[in-house]
């Protein structure tokens, strides 16, 4: 009969031990080895894996000193690596179990079909209430084997890859795995670790079937919002979606649209459920929005905005954040102000990331720039009032003063009502208007009045204009602005008044 070696880890697991590791001892095959490891439990963990070991002779104990230290313990965290051990390899958390038959129906599955994986499905079973909450399970087997079904199906295994339990693997398929860089990433994404594990085995192995069968009892625990999170995990969310589609171009040799779709929604749901952590922790305001920002500026975040799909789905979560973002900065007190660049930077990423009304938008960025005036150019609010403006024929090159000074007319233009943006304009013409702004307001108010067919108003500012192209020594624009109007307006008092002036200027100069 081939072996099978099962392995689980426990820490501080007293009160569900039991039920796991007799679900292994009551499996209708019986020749098997369990590895049974207390990682440095500080309850009554390892006294029962001392009774255990005492009772039947297959189960291997082993006791670290203090949680994931392996002194002493090579032969276990070695156990996918020995070249000693032929069979095969099943790992089951220390609150999971197997149903009786998992293990006989897992290896005929495997050796029936020639497989190096097999998975099957789960229950997901309520800590609490022991009802069964859902079943993750596929309708009929399924079989990978080559690029195209590797592709074809990834939005189905997917879900199976990312966890090792519920799996029967070759032992010498994981000892032929590259695990060279694993305890590297593993360090700086212990959340999702199972999963990159579990990835690298599908990436070596020639064929993988899924059983249409659920063997396997996930026992869903409700865990608290309101623990401390860590950076690791919102760089877990990165790492994992680099590494998935590595997985896909290295497998598949590209990432199909359909797969490329699925990932930015798994991505979504990823930093949903970091960000729902970091906003329930009990961390404080500054670890926090650092956190947020973190998520927010990551390119993995950009690309996912710049994703048309689930569009309201997106919206939902970045609003939640935003609305939380207003309330926090209501009670910001004096001793956080040196996180005010981090948090408007922020602040922009989300207002970019909901896709606001250009309005609103250009309206934002102004205030921004004049809450800080120094931090702009880091976070390149110039370019983006430019990017924004640059969208309207009528606001086109606009100087980025005159975009300030004329900020409320120009909504109005974002908005289509060109005699709002009219009326303001006419507001403005008995005002003084600062000398930095003359120009773009004269260019942008015969530019609405043209749009608008208003010849009078046309016609007085592009007086202003030949005006302050005159005083402005500008004689080539100048002599094109005086001389249309001069063919406009051939007897115009005023306009005759510019011509004397343009020719008066000119015979100067020569």
């Amino acid at each position: 009969m081939d072996t099978i070696y099962v392995y689980t880890k426990a820490y501080n697991a007293e009160k569900t031990l039991r039920r796991t590791v007799d679900s292994i001892l009551n499996q209708s095959y019986s020749n098997f080895v369990y590895y049974l490891c207390d990682n440095g439990s500080i309850d009554g963990t390892r006294k029962i894996v001392e009774e255990y070991a005492g009772q039947d002779s297959r189960i291997v104990p082993f006791f670290n000193r203090k949680n994931n230290v392996w002194d002493g313990n090579e032969d276990c965290i070695n156990l996918w690596y020995n070249p000693k051990i032929d069979g095969y390899i099943c790992l089951l958390d220390a609150d999971d179990e197997y149903k009786p038959d998992f293990l006989e129906k897992m290896l005929a599955f495997l050796t029936n079909n020639n497989l190096d994986i097999a998975a099957c499905g789960s229950d997901f079973v309520n800590a609490q209430t022991n009802k069964t909450a859902a079943v993750r399970n596929l309708s009929s087997n399924l079989f990978l084997e080559d690029a195209l079904s590797f592709n074809k199906y990834f939005p189905t295994y997917h879900q199976f890859m990312r966890t090792n339990w519920g799996k029967l693997y070759r032992a010498s398929l994981l000892r032929n795995c590259d695990y060279d860089n694993y305890k590297e990433i593993f360090t700086k994404t212990p959340y999702g670790g199972d999963t990159l594990y579990c990835m690298r085995a599908f990436k070596n192995a020639k064929r993988v079937g899924i059983l249409a069968e659920s063997l396997h009892v996930y026992y869903v625990s409700p865990k608290s919002l309101s623990y401390n999170f860590s950076n690791t995990r919102i760089n877990s969310d990165r790492i994992l979606d680099d590494e998935t589609r590595l997985f896909l171009t290295d497998k598949c040799g590209t990432i199909s649209q359909p797969n490329d779709n699925f990932l930015n929604g798994v991505y979504f749901h990823a930093i949903k459920d970091t960000l729902n952590v970091v906003l329930g922790s009990q961390a404080s305001f500054p670890e926090k929005i650092t956190g947020i920002h973190d998520v927010f500026t990551s390119i993995h975040t950009k690309r996912l905005i710049a994703w048309q799909g689930m569009s309201n789905e997106k919206k939902q979560l970045f609003e939640a954040v935003a609305n939380w973002l207003v309330t926090q900065k209501k009670v910001l007190s004096s001793k956080h102000k040196k996180d005010n660049d981090i948090l408007t930077e922020l602040e922009i990423s989300l207002f970019c990331a909901l896709n606001k009304p250009d309005a609103e938008m250009l309206k934002f960025m102004i205030d921004v720039r004049k809450r800080q005036p120094k931090a702009s150019e880091r976070f390149g609010i110039d370019m983006k009032l430019y990017e924004i403006v640059a969208k309207y024929p009528l606001l086109t090159g606009m100087p980025l003063q005159s975009i300030i000074y004329l900020s409320d007319t120009m909504f109005a233009v974002m908005r289509g009502d060109l005699q709002a943006a009219l009326d303001k304009i006419m507001q403005l013409s008995g005002n003084k208007i600062p000398l930095e702004c003359t120009e773009g307001y004269l260019i942008f108010a015969q530019r609405v009045c043209a749009s608008l067919e208003y010849a009078k108003g046309r016609i007085f500012f592009k007086k202003l204009w030949a005006k302050f192209l005159l005083d402005n020594r500008r004689i080539n624009e100048a002599s094109a602005a005086v001389n249309e109007l001069v063919e406009m307006l051939p007897t115009d008092i005023e306009v005759a008044k510019l011509k004397t002036r343009f020719d008066s200027i000119t015979a100067t100069k020569q």
